[in-house]
């Protein structure tokens, strides 16, 4: 019986090397090669030669006999006897592939091979048919799936299209809109400039009044009072304390009658302070009243009087007496009250030129009447706005450069992502709730309380593709997400496909706090090729 056994396994391996060794010498030869596999013409026996071109011709009946000849291994491209070769699986009515050549007659049947040509006839079923149409009907479906879902993109790239043309009709608009507001900023700002010069020479004539002059004078007596005042009773502190220590410190029976005599006169004096308490407290109110205006200067209140900003005094006279004899109905003083706030300014300015040919002419003597602080108040906060309006417009003209520099690239090829901007897609996973929102945030929300923790922010496209490529926007980065409890920043990895629906299928946390989030948008559902070849020729 184990003899039976021997010699049957005896057989099978001889019919085995029987059929290596008559295989067709473009077996496993992928289909551009085929012509190199053929006898040189006009050798007679058949001959062929290594195609790296070194060695020796050889018969032509050394191409896959199992037998390894050539250095470069290109004589057994259907045998496994070349070490490192790769052989060819034809797969009609399948996708054609490529296997290493070990895996040839190795007794196992290659997933890759469906046509079985990696084992000897018979061993392995040709299932190409088979895997081909299941194949070709996946591949139609998802050739339907791109093309419902290019039919949605199209849609974004025709919303991108309008806000390209739409920012670029603004970018006009807007650089005619600051070039403008700088006008006008600097119109008002040579009108308050006027105007606070005019102010300035108004203020100048009015230090040249007498009342100013008194002023100074009383301030230069009280500050010079003040020092007087501050230097006497420093000298009456030091002369007391050298009495006191000279009262309580000499010696009664030395007859000095100086010393003697300094002392009674300080005994006098202290004497007399204490009567002179003693008469205020029992004066009458009316003089006591004017004892308290006496003792109301301090030497710091005196200080305080000769610090006073006689400038700021001298307006506010100034404007006291411009208020003086003033009705409600005087057009002079109330005309500005029913003026429309954007023609003050030329109001104050025409006003402005005539007062000053009037006092020239000497029609009316050149005192700056109350109103001119009103004139600089009024510019000033013309101008004020009006750097608001530049402001104002130079960002919004820059938003707009920025948008459509952008949409150049960053919102996609055809700028198809920009319709997404903020959209959100949602993941309601039992326990939590996961959001995405792209181009923004992404966030994690505790369905039975907890609150809601942040994941991180949009901080780019795959950094590991080339821009402008499908694989470069299928995937995005969101960063700088709330920290976890002793561990790193939360982060989301949001992994895209072409689908019909923007929709968030399914998350993950391969990594602590590392979130992978797998989602359809019809952003991805790029055009197929065959289409697109179509519309070129069209």
């Amino acid at each position: 019986m184990h003899l039976t056994a021997t010699l049957l396994s005896f057989a099978l391996f001889s019919t085995s090397l029987s059929q290596s060794s008559h295989r067709s010498p473009t077996l496993g030869v992928p289909k551009e090669k085929l012509s190199s596999y053929v006898p040189i013409a006009g050798s007679n026996p058949p001959q062929w030669r290594c195609l790296d071109g070194t060695g020796d011709l050889l018969p032509f009946s050394a191409v896959n006999d199992d037998y390894c000849d050539c250095e470069d291994g290109s004589d057994e491209p259907g045998t496994s006897a070349c070490k490192g070769g790769s052989f060819h699986c034809v797969n009609e009515g399948h996708l054609p592939k490529d296997i290493p050549n070990i895996r040839v007659n190795d007794g196992l049947c290659d997933s890759d091979c469906c046509d079985g040509s990696d084992e000897a006839p018979g061993v392995c079923p040709n299932r190409c048919a088979e895997l081909g149409e299941a194949y070709r009907k996946t591949l139609e479906q998802e050739r339907k799936l791109r093309r419902t879902g290019s039919k949605i993109r199209s849609t974004y790239v025709a919303y991108a299209k309008k806000e390209k043309t739409r920012l670029e009709q603004d970018l006009i608009k807007g650089r005619e809109a600051v070039d403008k507001a700088i006008l006008e900023e600097k119109r008002l700002k040579a009108l308050l400039d006027r105007a606070e010069s005019t102010s300035a020479e108004a203020l100048e004539y009015k230090l040249q009044s007498p009342l100013y002059d008194s002023l100074l004078a009383h301030s230069s007596a009280v500050k010079t009072l003040v020092n007087k005042v501050a230097d006497l009773e420093t000298k009456i502190v030091t002369l007391k304390s050298i009495l006191e220590d000279l009262e309580k410190g000499h010696n009664p029976n030395y007859q000095d009658m100086a010393v003697r005599g300094a002392i009674k006169g300080y005994q006098a004096f202290l004497e007399k302070e204490k009567i002179t308490a003693s008469e205020t407290e029992e004066e009458s109110p009316e003089e006591a009243v004017k004892e308290e205006d006496m003792d109301k200067w301090t030497a710091e209140e005196l200080k305080r009087l000769g610090q006073s900003d006689l400038t700021e005094l001298l307006l506010e006279h100034e404007h006291h007496l411009a208020g003086f004899g003033k009705s409600d109905d005087s057009i002079l003083f109330s005309i500005e009250h029913y003026l429309p706030e954007a023609w003050l300014p030329y109001y104050h300015e025409t006003k402005n030129i005539v007062v000053s040919w009037m006092v020239r002419l000497g029609v009316v003597k050149g005192v700056l009447d109350s109103s001119d602080s009103d004139e600089v108040k009024h510019a000033r906060a013309a101008h004020a706005n009006a750097q608001s309006v530049t402001r104002e417009a130079e960002k919004r003209l820059q938003d707009d450069e920025d948008l459509l520099y952008d949409l150049g690239g960053f919102y996609g090829p055809d700028g198809e992502w920009l319709k997404l901007k903020d959209t959100c897609i949602e993941k309601n996973t039992g326990e939590y709730t996961y959001s995405g929102c792209f181009f923004g945030q992404a966030t994690q929300k505790g369905n039975n309380g907890g609150g809601v923790h942040n994941l991180g922010r949009f901080s780019d496209w795959n950094a590991d593709a080339k821009e402008g490529t499908m694989e470069y926007y299928s995937s995005q980065m969101y960063e700088h997400g709330a920290r976890c409890w002793n561990g790193p920043e939360r982060s989301v990895k949001l992994v895209l496909t072409c689908g019909t629906e923007n929709a968030l299928l399914s998350v993950a946390e391969p990594e602590k706090c590392e979130y992978m989030f797998e989602a359809t948008t019809p952003a991805l559902c790029w055009p197929l090729e065959t289409e697109a070849q179509t519309k070129d020729e069209l």
